[in-house]
């Protein structure tokens, strides 16, 4: 293989150099020497530990399984995808995309596990900007999605809990959720007393609020029209 670019060569002093890396930094070029010419993953695309973890080995006590199984291609792409979502980096999800990363899968190694890239990015240390969430949407990311980290909520519950604006208005702008069944929580959250996140929650609430009151009046809008149209013209 090439040695990475000058920006990654720290971590490969600690021989942790890996897509996963990577794909958090941003380095398309680098990414692309853990594949083949025919877009295959190359053995070393997971260095370090490139193992199941633990709570996925059914392992009782200290003793580990005497060969426990790898980690599948899969896993590995979906992974790195949710590096690249996590630190911002939308080529890098692109790349990975295209080369059969499941938009949808959960990376067991992340935030507990049970989470897709796009629970991620709505996390408190992603904190997506609504470009990269609009990315995720349009490449297929399931917003009516649970979580399985025994939260059971979508990505933009997550938003709205973490109180993350920028991902609210993309929610809002793309998906037909009900900004109603959202407001009572974000009102909550932003009753918290700390003052650095109560802004960013008041914001969700704005958002909230601004869309409950657009599609309230397109609702009485839409029934004066049809107040005012005859049977006659109903029926035609």
């Amino acid at each position: 293989h090439k040695l990475p670019s000058g920006q990654a060569m720290p971590m490969l002093g600690l021989g942790t150099f890996d897509l996963r890396f990577a794909a958090g930094l941003g380095l398309v070029d680098d990414m692309a020497m853990f594949f083949t010419a025919d877009r295959t993953l190359e053995t070393d695309a997971r260095r370090g530990n490139a193992r199941r973890p633990y709570f996925e080995r059914r392992i009782t006590g200290a003793k580990a399984e005497s060969s426990p199984e790898p980690m599948t291609a899969a896993e590995i792409l979906v992974e790195a995808l949710a590096f690249a979502v996590i630190n911002r980096q939308q080529e890098a999800a692109r790349f990975l995309l295209d080369r059969g990363a499941d938009i949808n899968g959960m990376p067991a190694r992340l935030h507990g596990g049970g989470q897709t890239p796009l629970h991620l990015a709505c996390t408190s240390m992603a904190r997506a900007t609504r470009t990269m969430v609009a990315f995720l949407l349009e490449q297929g990311a399931d917003a009516a999605r649970l979580d399985e980290a025994g939260v059971r909520a979508t990505p933009p519950q997550w938003a709205v809990h973490n109180g993350l604006p920028e991902c609210v208005s993309a929610f809002l702008a793309r998906t037909a959720i009900d900004a109603q069944d959202h407001l009572r929580h974000a009102v909550t959250q932003a009753q918290e007393a700390n003052p650095r996140r109560r802004d960013r929650r008041l914001e969700v609430v704005r958002l909230l609020i601004g869309l409950g009151r657009i599609r309230r009046s397109q609702v009485l809008m839409d029934g004066r029209q049809q107040k005012r149209r005859s049977p006659r013209r109903i029926a035609n």
